[in-house]
């Protein structure tokens, strides 16, 4: 989500510098991510749990799976500098689109993985007060950890959406970057 912000929160920098932010903290992310889909095939090979069989892993393996075509897309479409300009200014409002749809869908599906992680976990404790339905403290933690990921999200895509918070730039057409905001209007 802080890829997203790269543009509201980078104000000072250049274009060049927002975007290559933007790309790096979207690329980290990604890898991060693919990561932790490798490292939770790996435990559940180990312990012989299933693959792919929940909600949330069949989501979060779509979402993944469409944030990375996404983002090398974006690279060849809005940062390669042959790029034709027509093409990225076509395609702006679906990257645009496609980003916020990402985060809200992410949000969405962390939420899920939080709440299957704690059923699954709290349900199998043979105490039954420590389980996920007495409510133990665990279990109220999970739940606020959601809630303020559920917020933040909402914050985030307000601050994308609301016109206030964006740059007003100059679109010009330059031999090198097509499109290439230069200097802000203000």
């Amino acid at each position: 989500m802080i890829g997203i912000l790269t543009y509201r929160a980078a104000k000072n920098w250049s274009y060049k510098q927002q975007k290559t932010l933007h790309f790096l903290l979207q690329s980290f992310a990604i890898i991060v991510s693919w990561c932790g889909v490798a490292s939770a095939y790996i435990f559940h090979y180990k312990k012989n749990i299933p693959h792919f069989y929940s909600l949330h892993s069949w989501l979060g393996l779509t979402a993944l799976t469409g944030v990375t075509i996404s983002v090398i897309t974006s690279f060849l479409t809005f940062y390669y500098p042959k790029a034709s300009a027509v093409y990225c200014k076509l395609t702006l409002p679906f990257h645009i689109f496609g980003g916020i749809t990402n985060i809200a869908l992410s949000a969405g599906i962390c939420t899920i993985g939080i709440t299957e992680k704690a059923i699954f976990s709290l349900n199998n404790n043979p105490d039954v007060s420590e389980r996920y339905a007495s409510l133990p403290s665990i279990a109220i933690l999970l739940n606020m950890f959601g809630v303020v990921l559920v917020i933040f999200t909402i914050l985030v895509v307000w601050m994308v959406t609301k016109p206030e918070f964006k740059h007003k730039y100059k679109q010009t057409l330059d031999s090198h970057y097509a499109l290439r905001r230069q200097t802000t209007l203000e």
